[in-house]
């Protein structure tokens, strides 16, 4: 197996075309998200799994010869696969969650492109309820979508599937205000889009078509479940009110600011990374 690196962002641009078809015909979310998603990854608003490889590889290298076992509790971002294959290498089983089929396509495409086992489960993560225990547990800004009665009652049934000695890496992505002037309403957010994706499939109008009818949508859902903003501190305090302890952390800009994509941004989007135990 070659050595890890960041697609090309060509690869990032066909990588969103695929999903896209897949989404044509799987996708079930009530917001359209992984329309959405394509547009925002291929564009380079959410690139921050493959440039955090350094820093998870990083705080995975004490623990990577004992883990066989992994579960990637939300899997919008199939790329996931790729970076944890290129820690972990061989012998590792990945279970996989989403609310969503898409995923599930994507994922399985992944996994046999690399020779990986993976087994998928469409399924709440609030809903799940572990079967076995695992060695990880991955979770890379899903909490973002759910409100804090769901995330504490998915993290405490997520203990279900860990022993002591297992690990919990949870992501966090939150946003900085860096002008006066960001975009608030569902209006000027679409718009916001709209400019982004047209410079993005400049020569693929038909996917410029086949997501513009969720842009609308997607940024009203997003206004009436009025999604709790989350920070740092608040986010770290949930973790340890629901029993796990926070072994190491890291905060990073998700995506280097020079392969931004050049549409007008009000806010600098974050990540916060713990690694956590059970208490």
């Amino acid at each position: 197996m070659s050595e890890f690196s960041v697609p090309s962002q060509e690869d990032f641009f066909q990588e969103s075309c695929r999903f896209l078809t897949t989404c044509r015909a799987e996708c079930s979310c009530s917001n359209a998200w992984h329309f959405m998603w394509s547009g925002f990854k291929a564009s380079g608003r959410r690139r921050s799994i493959y440039y955090q490889q350094p820093l998870l590889k990083k705080m995975l290298a004490p623990m990577r010869q004992s883990i066989r076992s992994v579960l990637i509790a939300g899997a919008a971002d199939a790329g996931i696969l790729t970076v944890l294959d290129s820690i972990f290498r061989e012998n590792v089983r990945y279970v996989a969650l989403d609310i969503c089929n898409a995923p599930a396509v994507e994922m399985k495409w992944y996994a046999n492109l690399r020779g990986l086992s993976i087994e998928f489960q469409k399924i709440p993560l609030e809903q799940f309820v572990p079967q076995e225990k695992f060695d990880l547990i991955f979770i890379s800004n899903t909490f973002i979508f759910m409100q804090t009665d769901v995330v504490f009652q998915a993290l405490r049934q997520l203990q279900q599937g860990l022993r002591t000695d297992s690990w919990m890496v949870c992501g966090m992505r939150y946003e900085q205000k860096v002008q006066e002037n960001s975009p608030a309403t569902p209006e000027a957010s679409a718009k916001d889009f709209r400019s982004m994706i047209s410079k993005t499939y400049t020569s693929r109008p038909d996917l410029v078509a086949l997501i513009e009818p969720h842009i609308d949508p997607y940024f009203e859902s997003m206004r009436l479940t009025q999604r709790h903003p989350y920070e740092p501190v608040e986010f770290a305090s949930i973790l340890d009110a629901t029993g796990y302890r926070s072994v190491d952390h890291f905060r990073d800009d998700i995506t280097p600011t020079n392969i931004l994509n050049t549409v007008s941004r009000g806010s600098i989007t974050l990540s916060d990374v713990h690694l956590l135990q059970l208490k």
